[in-house]
């Protein structure tokens, strides 16, 4: 006979699921500028960047980066960053691409937002007594590092508070220029260079290019080796030749020209369309050939004399760079 189930009786688990364990995935993790996130997970094949809203990594509100900047596609087990006609540009290592494979590490510039590309990492599955393990050789070597600071800082200050030969040592190194002195609050690559840079950023995006050089001078002046403040203050001194020649040009349409003046319009006249006509050449040597006809055409717009040699030279460029893109 069949036996009855009472309530009581005993009721075997299930078997257990087999857990699947997803692949790690490559990110984009936030070196500089402003981002709703620290890291961007890379989830499909193909991710755009930009400041648009159909972007799937989005800088909103940043002036710096174009509405289609770039795109990160995978081929294999490769990936691949392209610039997608950007205004200001796609940067790789500091280098400017047009297409770059990415590896582990590389440093993207877009805008003045800087993100390294980590590649998927090996997952690792650890013991209970390992992590523990880890947990106090790790303490152990901060409470080392902490002993170590302690020594080092109370030594310098007994020397600096009972030895006067300690105290007239600091003073000719101060005087000499070895180190910075207190009122520069110059600390020679630490932390006040990273403020004037940020400063300088800010006032750059805000379009104040006078104030933006300025905290960018102080920031190679603490810091001379500063590749990106040195880009950034090079590019806002040419934004301030062009807003300068531009309105030298405007007061002389709105009067007549003054006597003896006449040569120094025409001077900001031609130091203005050579500016851009030397932007045209950059963006024709990267294929942003809509850009650069963008220029040249400012170019003849400005100087509107077709026997000029920097006339002709444009509409000739402007020529051949119609016919490439038909």
């Amino acid at each position: 006979m069949y036996k009855r189930f009472e309530k009581h009786d005993r009721v075997l688990d299930p078997a257990p699921q087999e857990t699947v364990l997803l692949p790690p995935l490559p990110s984009l993790k936030v070196l500089y500028g402003r981002s709703d996130r620290k890291k961007h997970v890379i989830e499909t094949d193909s991710v755009t960047i930009g400041s648009g809203e159909d972007n799937i990594i989005r800088f909103e509100n940043n002036d710096t980066v174009s509405k289609s900047h770039a795109r990160i596609r995978r081929e294999g087990e490769k990936y691949f960053i392209e610039d997608t006609a950007s205004t200001n540009g796609t940067f790789v290592d500091g280098k400017r691409i047009r297409e770059s494979v990415l590896r582990d590490g590389s440093v993207i510039r877009i805008g003045n937002v800087e993100l390294r590309f980590e590649e998927a990492g090996k997952q690792s599955f650890w013991k209970e007594e390992e992590k523990n393990e880890i947990r106090r050789f790790s303490a152990m070597k901060f409470g080392f590092a902490l002993v170590l600071a302690v020594l080092v800082i109370g030594t310098y200050l007994v020397l600096r508070f009972t030895s006067p030969g300690f105290e007239r040592l600091e003073s000719e190194r101060i005087v000499s220029g070895s180190v910075n002195t207190p009122q520069d609050k110059a600390v020679s690559g630490g932390d006040t260079a990273e403020q004037y840079f940020i400063k300088g950023m800010a006032e750059y995006n805000r379009g104040n290019f006078e104030n933006a050089v300025l905290y960018l001078d102080k920031t190679l002046k603490v810091k001379p080796g500063y590749r990106n403040a040195a880009e950034y203050v090079r590019m806002a001194r040419e934004n301030l030749d062009m807003i300068s020649a531009a309105r030298v040009v405007g007061q002389g349409k709105e009067r007549e020209e003054k006597p003896g003046t006449g040569q120094r319009i025409t001077e900001e006249v031609r130091k203005l369309a050579e500016t851009y006509y030397r932007k045209g050449r950059i963006e024709y040597a990267n294929r942003n050939f809509r850009e650069a006809l963008k220029n040249w055409k400012e170019v003849l717009k400005i100087i509107n004399e077709p026997e000029d040699e920097l006339y002709k030279d444009t509409l000739e460029k402007i020529r051949g760079t119609e016919e490439k893109k038909m």
